[in-house]
């Protein structure tokens, strides 16, 4: 769990669940950290792969163009990748651009 470029990342394995939690910015400097780790987590028995924003103080939107990106990719592989436990300010961003129901997924726990 150390901290690179202002971003921590660490993650839980339940089941067919992968949570990435992070904590920090999710910004253009922090994207290919992201990406990587979520690269490198995936496995056949795992069909959800979460990040967990609850600590997460900004996004942007290359990180939100990569993330969409990555979730089309595990789409076409059966998967699903999506975001938890966002802020009020990140759900508004998200809102505005019309990709909340895209990314976030409800109902998940820590």
């Amino acid at each position: 769990m150390e901290a690179e470029n202002g971003l921590t990342l660490w993650n839980t394995h339940k089941d067919d669940q992968v949570v990435i939690f992070a904590r920090g910015e999710l910004d253009f400097a922090t994207s290919p950290r992201l990406v990587q780790t979520i690269w490198s987590l995936m496995e056949d028995a795992v069909d959800q792969y979460i990040i967990n924003c609850r600590e997460v103080t900004f996004i942007d939107s290359e990180m939100l163009k990569n993330v969409l990106t990555l979730r089309r990719q595990f789409e076409r592989m059966g998967k699903v990748l999506g975001l938890s436990h966002c802020s009020p300010s990140i759900e508004r961003i998200l809102n505005l651009l019309g990709i909340r129901d895209q990314l976030v997924i409800n109902g998940v726990s820590d």
